[in-house]
């Protein structure tokens, strides 16, 4: 008998929400009837090959699981004419999706940045300037990179798209940021991914865990370099390390009294 699975929570959403000027700036929520913690703010993979709407699925399952999500869209790579444009645009809509997550009843409790493939540059190098931000954003809690290039040396990464996309990382490559300027990290990574193979990410992990960085690492066999959809078997496993991931680091803090000493007799 297959053990019973905790009920999952209703779901409100809010579709096609406006974060900028261009027509493709445009994000989805989804928010659960008792948010857990912090909203997972999702990118899709392949930076500028895929679109919100394929998040859907991710959004929903996080949201079953107790946790707001939202998934967006940025700038596409013709459309950067400075290497910082892309960073902004992802504050912007982190900006818009925390007030559209409170409006459908879950204030942010944090932010985790979800992102998979090049989109992982940008929140990897919007991650390390979150101190620097001009807007208002609420704390950065934790961030999951999917395939996550940790170089973009084109003699390295022989035929991957990734190769070239420096612009994406105006703070320098992945692998020599520097831990303290960074949130608790989640990589997750294809064992046989072609285009970023998984040994690129092994001194990274290593050097953030020496320095004492709280980094977990999980390598999903048989899988490329993009995942399935939650219910296939490389994303559920995915979801679970993620899940797990924000269990441990993005849970809603309890309240803590204004008043916590005794009154003085009258």
């Amino acid at each position: 008998m297959k053990p019973a699975q905790a009920p999952s929570h209703d779901v409100r959403l809010s579709l096609g929400v406006p974060f900028g000027d261009l027509p493709r700036h445009r994000l989805d929520v989804a928010v659960p009837d008792d948010a857990q913690g912090a909203l997972v703010v999702c990118l899709p993979g392949g930076y500028g090959d895929h679109h919100r709407q394929e998040l859907r699925p991710l959004l929903l399952a996080l949201a079953e699981a107790g946790w707001p999500a939202a998934g967006l869209e940025l700038i596409r790579p013709q459309d950067v004419r400075d290497p910082q444009m892309p960073v902004a645009d992802l504050r912007a809509a982190v900006a818009r999706a925390a007030d559209e997550a409170a409006i459908l009843g879950a204030p942010a409790e944090g932010v985790v940045l979800l992102a998979g493939g090049a989109n992982a540059l940008v929140a990897w190098a919007a991650a390390q300037a979150w101190a620097g931000r001009s807007q208002p954003l609420p704390r950065l809690r934790g961030l999951v990179a999917v395939g996550l290039p940790a170089t973009t040396d084109p003699t390295v990464l022989t035929g991957s798209a990734v190769a070239g996309l420096r612009h994406l990382i105006p703070l320098g490559e992945p692998g020599e940021a520097d831990p303290a300027k960074l949130p608790p990290v989640l990589l997750v990574h294809g064992e046989q991914d072609p285009d970023v193979p998984v040994r690129l990410v092994g001194p990274l992990f290593q050097r953030f865990e020496a320095a004492g960085h709280p980094i977990q690492s999980a390598t999903l066999p048989g899988t490329g370099h993009w995942l399935d959809q939650p219910h296939g078997k490389a994303g559920g496993e995915a979801l679970a390390r993620i899940l797990a991931f924000l269990g441990t680091h993005a849970v809603r803090r309890p309240a803590v009294p204004l008043f916590a000493g005794r009154l003085p007799d009258a």
